[in-house]
């Protein structure tokens, strides 16, 4: 699994579909690039060379990105509050 996959997997954990975080990841990328000072993250690589408080903080990154999203393409999905 790819560091990119692991965070789509927490969006889907959260009730997305897997196309749906997708499209959110592509958004997510350049945000999160720029999000960590002095760190820099490979979204190809394997996710087994971050610790979890990567993912923390990441995940923090993504799930407004994924509000807006969702208030913009799916604004009465079930999972909306999961972003919140």
């Amino acid at each position: 699994m790819t560091v990119s996959e692991k965070i789509i997997s927490m969006l889907v954990s959260n009730g997305m579909f897997e196309s749906q975080a997708k499209e959110v990841m592509k958004l997510a990328i350049t945000k999160l690039k720029n999000s960590i000072e002095d760190y820099t993250i490979t979204f190809n690589s394997p996710s087994d060379q971050y610790p979890n408080i990567v993912y923390s903080i990441l995940y923090m990154e993504v799930k407004p990105i994924a509000l807006k999203w969702i208030d913009k393409n799916k604004p009465m999905a079930w999972y909306r509050m999961m972003f919140i």
